[in-house]
């Protein structure tokens, strides 16, 4: 069973070689990694390149394993011009179908971004839990910690560094353990599985993302209300990856856009449910409505938040 690695990249040179290293030091050792640079600044350009050359100075085989792309390479016929990033769903979505024609030979496609971590057993626990279901499992997924960037003071020393502090509570500890029925909890509550340890089946993937993502935080919501509508899903209750929480983060630069992109989810697969059956139950009516008035409530408090910092 071999995973291929989609690990998204943009601005993260502080952090981008941890997340390197925590794929590399992975005791299951059937992966490959794609390195999708989304036109970050050099210095995260750099930061991937040094780290790269001394993984492969340690160990020469890493150099078969692992493949960077970036984006101005890939569209620099048709768009020599463009440096900016792509939308987080369609560079996510482009580095998944590359990894794939890459290395034919993946069965399970691992997503993580290059400012987050895993810890050295989770592909290994992962890994022995799918192949102990007799169902295939389009979406596999586990709990994470959240790891908050702190400013400490250098002791006797006038300086201050950035370190990371585990947070008490993880995330299903904050939110709340994957019920039976994952797919109506995600579509009338919210989304519980963190982007860091999902493992998706290629062959689910190809089915249920035959087109590229334009969002710019929703896309892996988008793609696990799917499996979890079309598939078996599987979620291991162990912390398996840390999920790194720092100022530069996309979904704190960018929340409202985030959360309209979340609003845009539910209603599509709203329709999609109600188009497929239009007696469906009060129930599910109502559970929509409701699910839907608490993403838009959420949406005003994070405008009128916005509104309150700009002043």
């Amino acid at each position: 069973m071999r995973i291929g690695v989609a690990l998204l990249a943009y601005n993260c040179s502080k952090y981008i070689g941890e997340a390197i290293d925590s794929v590399v030091n992975q005791t299951y050792k059937d992966w490959v990694l794609l390195i999708f640079n989304n036109n970050s600044d050099i210095e995260t350009t750099i930061t991937i390149n040094k780290k790269l050359d001394n993984c492969f100075e340690q160990d020469t085989t890493l150099k078969s394993k692992i493949w960077v792309v970036t984006a101005h390479d890939m569209f620099h016929d048709k768009a020599p011009t463009l440096y900016d990033p792509l939308p987080t769903g369609f560079a996510r979505w482009l580095s998944v179908k590359l990894l794939i024609s890459h290395y034919p030979e993946v069965t399970h496609i691992a997503l993580l971004d290059g400012d987050d971590i895993w810890l050295n057993h989770k592909l290994e626990v992962q890994v022995e839990s799918i192949l102990e279901s007799t169902e295939t499992i389009g979406l596999h997924f586990s709990d994470c910690y959240y790891g908050k960037m702190v400013m400490r003071q250098v002791e006797n020393y006038p300086a201050f560094m950035e370190e990371m502090e585990i947070e008490p509570k993880t995330f299903l500890e904050h939110h709340k353990k994957p019920p039976f029925e994952l797919f109506e909890y995600l579509l009338y509550k919210k989304n519980i599985v963190p982007c860091c340890t999902i493992i998706i089946e290629k062959d689910a993937f190809l089915r249920i993302a035959k087109s590229p993502s334009w969002y710019y935080g929703a896309e892996d919501y988008e793609w696990v209300v799917r499996l979890a509508k079309a598939y078996a899903c599987l979620c291991v209750y162990e912390p398996l990856a840390i999920w790194r929480r720092h100022s530069n983060q996309l979904t704190k630069k960018k929340r409202i856009s985030c959360s309209l992109e979340e609003v845009d989810v539910v209603i599509r697969e709203a329709m999609d449910i109600l188009s497929e059956d239009r007696r469906s139950p009060v129930r599910t009516k109502l559970s929509l409505v409701q699910h839907l008035v608490w993403l838009y409530f959420k949406l005003a408090i994070k405008t009128a938040l916005g509104v309150i910092r700009d002043k």
